[in-house]
């Protein structure tokens, strides 16, 4: 599994009250390269053993069948485009794994810009004004950044 394509998975979770839909798992990352305006590195998370484990998890569950495992760089505009996803939009809505680093004394989440920069967002879901917050969510993030 590489985290820059989609793939079918699926753990042990329900699937939405529509059982002939999947449940989609959102796995959301993000490791900016820099901050806007500079050179220095950020240090840099290990999305794909993060993936690589999400995947295991769902496939020895049993229920792959059941999920879809979808995989996308976690930036702002994307929360938003998946908070506001009509219901019969296909993976529309369901759970997100957010993989971050963040900032515990501003409680930011720090995403990517569409530069890969750093991009930091309130890391209080009713901050992010989704009309179709995700079923749940799973957010591992490090202050590292």
């Amino acid at each position: 599994g590489d985290p820059s394509s989609s793939s079918s998975a699926s753990p042990s979770l329900s699937p939405s009250s529509d059982s002939s839909r999947p449940l989609c798992i959102h796995f959301l990352f993000a490791s900016p390269i820099c901050e806007q305006g500079s050179v220095e590195r950020l240090p840099e998370l290990d999305a794909h053993a993060e993936f690589r484990a999400v995947e295991d998890a769902v496939h020895r569950s049993g229920v792959s069948q059941h999920v879809h495992l979808d995989v996308s760089v976690a930036t702002a505009d994307l929360f938003s485009r998946l908070g506001t996803s009509s219901p019969l939009v296909p993976h529309g809505r369901g759970w997100w794994h957010i993989s971050a680093h963040c900032e515990p004394q501003s409680g930011h989440l720090v995403l990517e810009d569409e530069d890969g920069c750093a991009h930091r967002i309130p890391a209080v879901a009713s901050s992010l004004g989704l009309i179709r917050p995700p079923v749940g969510a799973v957010v591992l993030a490090c202050s590292s950044a």
